[in-house]
């Protein structure tokens, strides 16, 4: 008996964080509208170039959904000649207190001698760009690409960033487009702390209580 009251105690708790909604969907038509939504793009090439993290260029391929230059991209004239480039995409801060996942679309105008790498990851909700945990790395190709990438259960504020980075004589063009973030919820109400104790309390004494009448009997 107690045990299956723990049990369905448990299953309970487990059910609460099952359900997902979206937070961030991103089609990214017109990108001088997202930092009033709390994303920030940053050139921090050295030294800084002519370009930088722009609307997409239809010219060189298609976004992945929506109207042509619906994209974001950066490329090799974000730092000057002969210099490093290091743009960053940072989303709005959400929360994962209960686990997140992020999809998003990459492509590159694929040329030879040239590599377009992009890392992603997320932080603890900090501004800092040394603050995020970039241990995702992936190489841009010639077709839009689609990208996950999840964040465990634990950080109640917490942002999601995109990195491209390389030499200015190594690295090319990409595109990025279709950002969206979705976070795990709780399906119902959750327990307080105390009320879950005096719960776990309660059955715990139950099972004293009938173990001491097992030992009269």
């Amino acid at each position: 008996m107690i045990k299956k009251a723990l049990l369905a105690l448990a299953i309970s708790g487990t059910m609460l964080s099952a359900q997902a909604a979206v937070v961030v969907n991103e089609g990214f038509d017109n990108i001088s509208t997202l930092a009033a939504s709390g994303w920030t793009l940053l050139n921090a090439s050295t030294p800084v170039g002519i370009g930088g993290l722009l609307q997409g260029n239809a010219d060189v391929f298609p976004a992945q959904s929506g109207a042509a230059n619906s994209f974001l991209n950066a490329g090799y004239l974000s730092a000057a000649d002969g210099g490093t480039i290091n743009d960053w995409i940072v989303t709005p801060e959400f929360s994962a207190l209960y686990g997140a996942t992020v999809t998003f679309w990459l492509r590159g105008e694929v040329l030879d001698n040239y590599i377009d790498t992009i890392t992603y990851g997320f932080n603890d909700g900090s501004t800092t760009l040394s603050s995020f945990v970039q241990s995702q790395v992936m190489t841009a190709t010639d077709t839009w690409t689609q990208i996950t990438a999840t964040v465990a259960a634990g950080s109640a504020a917490t942002h999601f960033a995109i990195n491209y980075a390389g030499a200015y004589d190594a690295i090319n063009y990409i595109g990025i487009d279709s950002l969206v973030i979705n976070v795990n919820e709780a399906t119902g109400d959750v327990p307080e702390p105390a009320s879950l104790a005096i719960l776990a309390a309660g059955l715990i004494g139950m099972g004293a209580a009938r173990r001491r009448k097992n030992k009269q009997a």
